[in-house]
């Protein structure tokens, strides 16, 4: 089975390694934060929060894909 070791010099490289740590708690809040999007837009709301939520929703996968993040 392959195998992947990923090396840091710390202290330089700590904020790099902490993402790397971390990148599934990063993960599952980003894929949280999106479900909760979803969820409140099909909520009954008043239209203009609606609307706002909408545009939320849209500005945060527009922001996913320039940081290339696929959910």
């Amino acid at each position: 089975m392959p195998t992947l070791t990923l090396g840091f010099t710390l202290p330089e490289e700590k904020d790099e390694c902490e993402c790397a740590l971390h990148g599934v708690d990063y993960s599952n809040a980003i894929c949280d934060f999106a479900n909760l999007l979803r969820r409140t837009e099909k909520e009954d709301h008043d239209s203009q929060f609606t609307t706002a939520v909408t545009y939320l929703k849209a500005r945060f996968y527009e922001i996913l894909a320039d940081n290339g993040v696929e959910l």
